[in-house]
């Protein structure tokens, strides 16, 4: 989780924008040093919620990756955003597979205590809920009403129907995916996906036992058109035909 400051965030030496006893940030409430958690004035501020302490290293390389894309400003690469200052909430262990909110919700309380601008999260639960329970809610709400911006993705799942007992296929009476996953799907959220800029094909489609052929599989190039009558999947109460 990565935090955006267009001017200061209030994490310096002298700086730490909170106030003494609940109002410090969670990373000070559990001991964390406020020379550890301070980097530089690149990265005034640096946490690890998951293992709690001040080593954010990258196990992984996503986050490096992302906080290049968005803010890196050196000789050898650019970001789009080269002059904000990166504020680092890691809640990934170094030790454990995943994340959860217990490391999640206190990571986006610091965050608004320290007035980023931008948060942006590369995180997410398949077949997300637009709102989970009153604690969550509260905490993603005083995001929004902080002004903050908050990026999340969309998710990584491709198609719920994965690796299921249809194959990869919806049932026709239940044709949604499902796939946008929590927390982009709370209001507080800016959902952000992303599509290949490339062509891909499918050689047929399948209804029952019969399998209807559209494209050349060897040939890899897309069908210009469809000769004869053809069956398909209806939709309970979309389209208005059940032939093609």
């Amino acid at each position: 989780m990565m935090g955006l400051c267009n001017g200061a965030c209030g994490a310096g030496h002298d700086q730490s924008g909170c106030a003494d006893g609940h109002g410090k940030p969670e990373s000070q409430r559990q001991g964390g040093d406020l020379d550890q958690i301070y980097v530089s004035g690149k990265v005034p501020f640096s946490y690890d919620y998951a293992d709690g302490d001040a080593d954010v290293n990258d196990v992984e390389g996503h986050g490096t990756h992302v906080a290049g894309t968005v803010a890196a400003n050196c000789s050898a690469l650019t970001g789009m955003a080269p002059d904000a200052q990166l504020a680092i909430f890691k809640v990934f262990s170094d030790t454990e597979s995943g994340t959860g909110d217990v490391w999640i919700l206190p990571a986006l309380e610091d965050a608004v205590k320290l007035g980023v601008d931008v948060i942006n999260m590369s995180l997410g639960m398949a077949c997300g809920f637009s709102s989970e329970n009153q604690v969550m809610d509260r905490v993603y709400s005083r995001v929004e009403d902080a002004g903050i911006v908050l990026m999340v993705s969309a998710g990584n799942e491709g198609t719920s129907t994965g690796n299921q007992h249809y194959g990869d296929r919806s049932l026709a009476a239940n044709p949604d995916s499902a796939t946008v996953g929590s927390p982009s799907t709370y209001d507080a959220a800016l959902s952000v996906a992303s599509v290949e800029n490339v062509k891909k094909y499918v050689s047929y489609f399948q209804v029952g036992d019969l399998r209807i052929t559209y494209a050349d599989p060897n040939a890899g190039a897309a069908f210009t058109s469809l000769n004869g009558t053809y069956n398909y999947v209806a939709v309970p109460g979309y389209g208005g035909g059940s032939r093609l």
